[in-house]
Parts: structure tokens; sequence; C-alpha cells
């Protein structure tokens, strides 16, 4: 799993449309795709920004591990888990 430490700078990438919660999508999101083609249900694309983003988080194990897999796999780390933070 991606354990990249959360930062202020980070949370103020956060974009603006990831549903609340402990996961979200930086500015830096390259719309690759790759975070939808794994976990399709919890990421979405805004044709206005061009940006993927989260539209729903995970809750039970099967989903936190499809939601860490896109994580892992972004090519610039642009998903985050907030709760890295503490």
């Amino acid at each position: 799993m991606n354990l990249k430490k959360v930062t202020m700078t980070d949370l103020n990438l956060r974009l603006r449309e990831n549903l609340a919660g402990e996961y979200f999508i930086e500015e830096e999101c390259l719309n690759c795709g790759i975070c939808h083609s794994i976990a399709p249900d919890f990421f979405s694309r805004t044709e206005k920004s061009g940006y993927h983003y989260v539209v729903r988080q995970p809750q039970r194990a099967d989903e936190l591990e499809l939601v860490n897999e896109a994580m892992d796999s972004c090519p610039v780390e642009a998903i985050i888990r907030k709760k890295l933070m503490e």
C-alpha cells in the first residue's frame, strides 16, 4: 500500500469533487483511468476538470482492498488516504 505521508499541501490539493471521507484524489491526477478500471464503483471522472475523483468511500474489507489496489496502482500517487496522517 502507498504509505505517502499526508501533508497540509496534500489536503489543499484535494479535488473538491471528492466525496468526503478517508480517501481522496489530488490535482496531480493524470486522468489515466486506472483507478476507475480497478474500482469503478468508487472512482468517477468529470468531463469539466478531466480528473478522476472518489464517488463512494469503501466500507467493507473487500471494498478497502479494491480501493487500496487502485491507490497502489496510481502512477502519480494522486489517491490519498487521509487516515495516514494520524
